[in-house]
């Protein structure tokens, strides 16, 4: 697999989070990262905050965040 492929979540004009999966050297991980746009700049940059995720553990992070959504009241949901 030599694609990328990227979702993109909008946090204002200057920041957004990027979920992407890629592959390093023959293995498949997910990367989430906070990108920001600098000043005097047209290209968003990565920041230092993120994870990567083995796409093995994919199924069991989906299930904790099933499980958080569900506990939170439903007006925090937007």
């Amino acid at each position: 697999m030599n694609s990328e492929k990227t979702y993109v979540i909008k946090r204002g004009a200057n920041e957004n989070v990027r979920i992407t999966l890629r592959e390093y050297k023959g293995k498949q991980y997910v990367d989430i990262r906070l990108f920001y746009l600098p000043k005097n700049d047209t290209e968003m940059r990565p920041t230092k905050k993120g994870i990567t995720i083995y796409t093995s553990e994919l199924k069991e992070v989906a299930k904790g965040l099933k499980e958080i959504v569900g506990a939170l009241p439903d007006e925090t949901i937007v």
